[in-house]
């Protein structure tokens, strides 16, 4: 099984290369205007539109993750699983007591 690090690297010098190999057909086309850039290379149609889907797929590539869990998502979960039980838990002891609770776990 290959590590984050080395499959998110290997991912991004993979994009990189082609981003590069992208970014240079565009600058012959659009910017030189040399008229190269076109037919049957590594994109057919070197505009602005192919740069930016790139671009999305680099950064997708960038943002991998060994888990698929940020600090955001994990709170969202476990609120997600804690939350049917709070009616229970408030039978027992205050709402006061239970957020402080709460805050002292997660503090």
């Amino acid at each position: 099984m290959k590590s984050k690090d080395h499959a998110s690297g290997q991912g991004l010098r993979d994009y990189g290369t082609l981003g590069y190999q992208l970014s240079e057909a565009f600058r012959k086309k659009w910017i030189k205007k040399t008229g190269e850039g076109k037919g049957g290379g590594l994109i057919t149609a070197v505009d602005p539109s192919a740069v930016a889907d790139y671009t999305a797929v680099y950064e997708t590539v960038g943002s991998m993750r060994l888990i698929p869990l940020n600090r955001q998502n994990l709170i969202r979960l476990i609120l997600t699983l804690v939350a049917p039980f709070m009616p229970l838990v408030l039978t027992q002891i205050s709402l006061k007591e239970a957020l402080q609770r709460l805050g002292q776990t997660f503090l």
